[in-house]
């Protein structure tokens, strides 16, 4: 098993992504799955619609709902699908049977012995270091200017600014040109922005 680090959560959907698309040009489709922990999974989830994969059916409750605390599995089926459940039950964690996995550097280690036929198995670790501080003061690696999400800097207000999955506005528009239909799924949480999309989708009759 090899392990990957990366910079932050976009970082590592970019190359799940990539992962994705790569397996998907094969001739046998791969799933692909992550196992992580509440907090990034959430992120992930966030990070992949903006991929332009699509919500299925997400069972990610917090700990401090069901006190649940070990892992979660997202899994992007071979339609682009998200879903996403517990991985562990109380009789223990599920089978995996997934060709690629991602697995959490903090996932327990006995996770390994419940994974069957995986041809890749990727350890993930998280390394954000571009908005540490030290000291109260803003270091040479922290470029902030007031908007930076570090805690410890002098211009936060220690408070994490976090996209809520549903916070998430979703324009959907289609239409059929040529024979061919198409459909757009946009999200964001900005509602201005979903409003300047739809008036340019009037404008150009997409």
């Amino acid at each position: 098993m090899k392990t990957n680090f990366y910079s932050d959560i976009e970082d590592l959907c970019l190359d799940i992504a990539q992962k994705y698309h790569d397996s998907s040009q094969k001739n046998e489709f791969y799933e692909v799955s992550i196992l992580t922990f509440h907090d990034k999974a959430k992120e992930i989830i966030e990070e992949l619609i903006f991929h332009g994969f699509t919500l299925n059916n997400i069972e990610l409750e917090s700990y401090e709902l069901t006190g649940y605390k070990d892992e979660f599995v997202i899994t992007i089926d071979d339609i682009g699908c998200i879903w996403c459940e517990r991985a562990k039950r109380e009789k223990g964690h599920l089978n995996f049977y997934d060709k690629i996995l991602y697995i959490d550097s903090d996932a327990n280690s006995k996770i390994l012995t419940y994974i069957h036929d995986a041809e890749e198995i990727i350890e993930f670790d998280i390394h954000d270091d571009s908005y540490k501080c030290e000291d109260g003061d803003v270091s040479a690696i922290c470029e902030c200017d007031g908007n930076c999400d570090c805690k410890d800097c002098e211009y936060s207000d220690g408070v994490d600014d976090e996209i809520e999955i549903s916070d998430l506005k979703v324009l959907t528009f289609s239409g059929s040109h040529d024979g061919k239909y198409t459909s757009y799924c946009i999200t964001s949480n900005n509602e201005d922005n979903l409003n300047k999309f739809r008036k340019l989708v009037q404008e150009l009759d997409i």
